[in-house]
């Protein structure tokens, strides 16, 4: 159960937090998050080239917690303690985790 709300809030955290911040404008924009410049060696992002690659390593990080998911169902799924609530877990983990995929996919195919 643990693990299960710790999945559930790293997937709503995602999920708002890139609602939130690519949907509010630059100068509503909290300045610590930064305002999409991001440097890789010498290498330096910005504008809308600094969004694409923010959205890109935040849908990584989805993957990454996708694994997880993956593995806590596999896990979860092999208990026979209470199987209505290990289903019921289960599913709305998976429908919040393709919720925040919706979100971040969505705002990918908008800077497309």
């Amino acid at each position: 159960m643990l693990l299960a709300t710790i999945i559930g809030k790293i997937a709503s955290f995602y999920k708002g937090a890139s609602a939130a911040y690519f949907e509010s404008s630059p100068s509503s924009r909290d300045p610590s998050l930064g305002s999409h410049l991001i440097s890789y060696g010498v290498y330096q992002l910005n504008g809308e080239d600094g969004k694409w690659f923010e959205l890109e390593i935040l849908s990584r990080e989805l993957c990454k917690l996708d694994e997880v998911y993956a593995r806590f169902r596999e896990v979860c799924s092999d208990f026979t303690d209470d199987i209505e609530v290990n289903k019921a877990m289960i599913d709305y983990l998976g429908q919040d985790l393709a919720s925040a995929f919706e979100v971040v996919n969505s705002r990918r195919e908008n800077q497309g």
